[in-house]
């Protein structure tokens, strides 16, 4: 069973791919330098791999370093969303040598399939000025999984970003918090006009939700708010782009199982 059908096209697009690994000085254990040395390695190649369309991978650990100081008020996992809206307002800066769109994945990401062709989740226009999906994001337990998102490096994606990172404060935690900015139409409920003569959703920017082996399956476990029963999110399998290990104590020990070509815990 194909993940995206092999008649879909891909759009003619390029993309960055960015993250960011983070942890304060006394934080820093051994295991978590080879964990993080080890989702690097395996983006770098995917990076390299697909370098048609892939331009650059963007490390966001100088950046955390560099403003920690500045950001005292952010917690550790708003680190993700207000890097890369700075790193989109940066590259919006300078036109010339912006990608189309941004990845951004995770530290406890593995990309399982280095051939899977990221543009076929983009409509064919590409995202140009009458198409305003601008961010897309795949399902889990709690509606979303921002651990893999792919957002349209312009106005419309910087809208996304300027409203998810305006939460910092909100005492929810990014996710969650993403996941209230959107309408049951995927719409940015923040920028819809409230003049009745105006109600076009054309310069809306919106949110469009994949099937989770297109961007983020999962490797962890977690429990629904509200529900006793834990939701496994162990289906993934080799022909899926990348596996998200959240939760997990042993995600190491998965994440190199998942580099060598394991086929995940339950094959689809």
């Amino acid at each position: 069973m194909q993940c995206i059908p092999s008649s879909t096209k891909a759009a003619n697009v390029t993309i960055d791919m960015a993250s960011i690994y983070h942890r304060d000085e006394d934080g820093w254990t051994q295991q978590l330098r080879e964990m993080y040395q080890l989702s690097e390695g395996n983006k770098v190649k995917y990076v390299t791999r697909n370098e048609h369309f892939m331009n650059n991978l963007h490390n966001g650990s100088k950046w955390a370093n560099e403003n920690i100081g500045r950001l005292s008020q952010v917690k550790n996992f708003w680190f993700k969303p207000v890097f890369i809206e700075e790193l989109m307002q940066n590259m919006t800066a300078v036109d010339s040598t912006r990608p189309d769109w941004l990845l951004f994945l995770d530290h406890d990401i593995i990309i399982l399939n280095q051939d899977f062709d990221l543009r076929k989740l983009i409509t064919l226009s590409g995202g140009d000025l009458h198409d305003n999906v601008a961010m897309i994001l795949s399902t889990d337990a709690e509606g979303i999984n921002s651990g893999a998102f792919i957002i349209r490096v312009n106005e419309f994606g910087l809208k996304i970003m300027n409203a998810w990172t305006e939460g910092h404060a909100s005492g929810k935690n990014d996710q969650s918090y993403l996941w209230t900015l959107f309408d049951d139409d995927g719409y940015l409920k923040q920028t819809q006009s409230n003049d009745s003569n105006n109600t076009t959703y054309s310069f809306v920017p919106r949110m469009k939700l994949v099937r989770p082996c297109a961007l983020n399956s999962g490797g962890g476990i977690e429990r629904k708010q509200g529900k006793w029963w834990p939701y496994f999110e162990g289906v993934y399998c080799k022909g899926d782009f990348a596996v998200h290990f959240f939760g997990r104590p042993d995600k190491l020990a998965q994440m190199k199982d998942a580099e060598r070509g394991s086929l995940g815990f339950i094959s689809r």
